[in-house]
């Protein structure tokens, strides 16, 4: 778009993750790995200045399992992991990635008294953050279900994995 000199702004209309090798039996690891896919890429997205993005599609199951809802027309995994991710960023501005080490992807939302950080592992393997606990308010996982961090001395631990978490903290 630079070298046309084109500024406009980008939009993802079908942001999603399918299922073309799905086998009965399957479906879990399927599921759980479709839910990982909103609070990892949608700040991705953000971070590219990529204005917009809809998952595709709401309704299920959708083309390969695609939907947020189920052939009943349920909410699968994917759908809470949306509505957290959706509930923990409203009305806080993006500022992009932060640094938590080099094995760690980390995007950072503010308000006014506090900043949420979504901190996923980039492989699949496990981290441990550390944080001071005066500026420590609370985490969750992709889910929006708590997490209780670990004292260390002055400091919390967190483990982080692939599977994103949001840690509140103090600004």
């Amino acid at each position: 778009m630079a070298d046309y000199g084109v500024n406009l702004p980008l939009f993802i209309s079908e942001t999603g993750l399918i299922c073309s090798w799905c086998q009965p039996g399957h479906y879990d690891e399927f599921a759980d790995l479709q839910a990982d896919v909103v609070p990892r890429s949608f700040p991705r997205a953000m971070a590219d200045n990529i204005t917009g993005y809809i998952w595709y599609t709401l309704d299920g199951p959708g083309w390969r399992m695609g939907g947020l809802l189920d052939e009943n027309q349920q909410p699968k995994p994917v759908f809470f992991a949306y509505r957290t991710f959706m509930q923990q960023i409203y009305s806080r501005d993006f500022l992009g990635p932060v640094y938590y080490g080099s094995e760690l992807e980390a995007y950072r939302f503010v308000s006014a008294t506090e900043q949420v950080d979504i901190i996923f592992s980039i492989l699949d393997a496990s981290h441990v953050i550390s944080l001071p606990q005066s500026e420590f308010i609370t985490a969750y996982d992709r889910f929006g279900d708590s997490i209780i961090p670990t004292p260390n001395g002055q400091n919390f631990d967190l483990t982080v994995q692939f599977e994103p978490i949001y840690l509140i903290r103090t600004r």
